[in-house]
Order: C-alpha cells, then sequence, then structure tokens
C-alpha cells in the first residue's frame, strides 16, 4: 500500500501544482485587464505619435520635394544645411527669445496673482479664477485672430478717443519690438490662467501655521513669498516651467494667424518655419529634418529645466 507520507508529499505537490496554476491564470487574467484598458490607448499613441515621430526621421534623411518631383536619398544633408540656413537660425534666435519671455512673464503673474487671490480675497475667489482661466479654453488659432483685430482695430480706434495719437498710428506688425511684445501679450493673457489654477492648487497645500508664525515675527509680505511660499510650491514651479517651456516651442498659431511671420520673417516661431517649408516651398525632407531638430531642442531644454528644478527642490 501508499504509505502516509507519500501520500502526503503527493497531497502537497497537487497542492503546489493547484495554486501554481490559479496564480498563472490570475496573472493572465490581470494581463487581459491591463491589455483591455491600456491597449487602445498604446494603439492610438503608436498609430498619432510614435509613427509620425519615426517617419519624420526617415523622411528627413531624403531630398523630397513634390513640386519639382524630387525624392532622393539625401543623408545627413538636411541636418547640415539648416546650419547655413540663415532664416532658420533667425527663426531659432527667435523661438528662444519668445521662449524666455513667455515662461518668465506668464509664471511670475500667475504666481503673483495667486497669492493675492488665496491671501487677500474674502469673496470671489471663484469667480476670479473662472475668469481667468477662461481664456485657456479658447481654441488658439481663434485667440490669434481675436487678438489681430484687438490690435488692428480696436487699439488704433481706443488711443484715438483718448487722444494717444501716436499710438492710434502704431503699427503693432511693423516693427520687431512691437510684433514681439504683441506676442508676449497674447500668450500672458492666454496662458496665465491655466498656470494660475495650478499655483492656487499648490498654495493651498502651504501650511498657515507658517505663514501666523512670520506675522508674529514681523515680517513683510515680500519676506514670506521669499522665504515660505516660494520654496513651499517649487515642485509646482517644476511643472508649470516645464508646460511653459514645450508650450513656447510649439508656439504656432500666433505666428500662422497673427503675424505670419512679419516682419520681415523676423517672427517665425520654429513650428511655423517648419510648416513654411513643408507647405510653402513643398521641401518635406528640409521641414521634417526642421521638425527632428524642433523635438530635440524642446526635449533637451524641458530636461534641462527640470533636473535644475528638481535639485532645488531636493534642496530646500
Amino acid at each position: 500500500g501508499v504509505s502516509v507520507t507519500d501520500r502526503e508529499q503527493a497531497l502537497e505537490l497537487v497542492s503546489e501544482r493547484t495554486v501554481a496554476k490559479v496564480r498563472r491564470q490570475r496573472k493572465r487574467a490581470e494581463l487581459l485587464v491591463f491589455l483591455a484598458f491600456v491597449g487602445p490607448v498604446l494603439v492610438l499613441y503608436t498609430f498619432f505619435l510614435i509613427n509620425p515621430l519615426l517617419r519624420a526621421i526617415y523622411y528627413s534623411l531624403f531630398d523630397w520635394n513634390l513640386h519639382y518631383g524630387n525624392y532622393n536619398f539625401f543623408g545627413f544633408n538636411n541636418y547640415l544645411n539648416l546650419l547655413h540656413d540663415e532664416v532658420f537660425i533667425k527663426t531659432l534666435k527667435f523661438n528662444f527669445l519668445f521662449a524666455l519671455l513667455t515662461v518668465f512673464f506668464p509664471n511670475i503673474i500667475a504666481l503673483l496673482l495667486a497669492v493675492g487671490i488665496e491671501s487677500g480675497m474674502r469673496k470671489g475667489k471663484n469667480l476670479a479664477r473662472t475668469l481667468f482661466f477662461m481664456p485657456n479654453v479658447m481654441a488658439p488659432l481663434l485667440i490669434a485672430f481675436t487678438w489681430l483685430f484687438i490690435f488692428t482695430e480696436v487699439f488704433p480706434q481706443l488711443f484715438e478717443i483718448l487722444g494717444l495719437k501716436q499710438l492710434a498710428g502704431m503699427s503693432w506688425f511693423g516693427t520687431f519690438p512691437a510684433a514681439l511684445s504683441a506676442m508676449t501679450i497674447v500668450v500672458v493673457w492666454s496662458g496665465t490662467g491655466f498656470l494660475l489654477i495650478l499655483y492656487i492648487a499648490a498654495l493651498q497645500t502651504v501650511p498657515e501655521e507658517l505663514y501666523e508664525s512670520a506675522d508674529m515675527d514681523g515680517a513683510s509680505w515680500l519676506r514670506k513669498l521669499g522665504s515660505i511660499t516660494v520654496p513651499l510650491v517649487v515642485p509646482t514651479i517644476t511643472i508649470c516651467l516645464f508646460v511653459s517651456i514645450t508650450a513656447a516651442f510649439r508656439t504656432f498659431e500666433l505666428s500662422f494667424g497673427m503675424t505670419r511671420g512679419s516682419p520681415m520673417r523676423s517672427t517665425e516661431t520654429l513650428s511655423y518655419n517648419t510648416f513654411v517649408e513643408a507647405f510653402t516651398f513643398s521641401n518635406y525632407g528640409a521641414a521634417c529634418a526642421k521638425g527632428v531638430v524642433l523635438m530635440m531642442i524642446t526635449a533637451v531644454v524641458g530636461f534641462f529645466q527640470v533636473r535644475m528644478t528638481s535639485k532645488r527642490e531636493v534642496a530646500l
């Protein structure tokens, strides 16, 4: 007959196999659930983002011009030609200047507004947040067309009524400083609201006791801002700076809908310059190379910004 020990070992073996089978079935079920939720998103992400990116890198290696019917392997010459493209270099310099202005001013204004709303307003906070956030829900191209009308039709008549003859005759898109100022104004108006909401959310996590202790010590508003508020919202500052930087380098609608690069292609952003290269001059290979360079610049600048501000978070 079978001994008791052999029977127990057999039962343990069957039990282990059963447990292992149940675990495999559970893992398989979890994988199916994971794929059911992530699979469709992954397919869309691959099709609409990864696929165009890989195709852009591929086509950037070709001399592809639909107007002349060219489609020849060009190697890295499209990238080398950018080093001698005066318009592209001018566009690159402008985009960095534009990014500097549209990162600095919206973030400073949004942070100060957030502090003012949270500490200085007793009533109407929700209304203020809504009013500031409203421009963010408008389509960027609609914003560009609206402000084009304001700069060319509304402001001249308004300044005329106010008796400001010099400002009434000013051409907002006739000189580079004026056009740059106009673009910066639009970005501040349309982008501050989103940053404001993020800063308000961060301020609500700051312990009120810290401000009360600072008040007892006689600290000024500016001292509390620099010693309490800013250090404790550095993680949110990191997010807001990253959002602002990527938005600045991806800006297309302002150049397309408001300035058209005027004057003399001095206000073309990298995105709009890429668009012009492809759909005005039909140089699709060169346009793909510019798109790849734009992606690399955005990634590198964003990476170093996050790294620098993240170190600041750790230090604090």
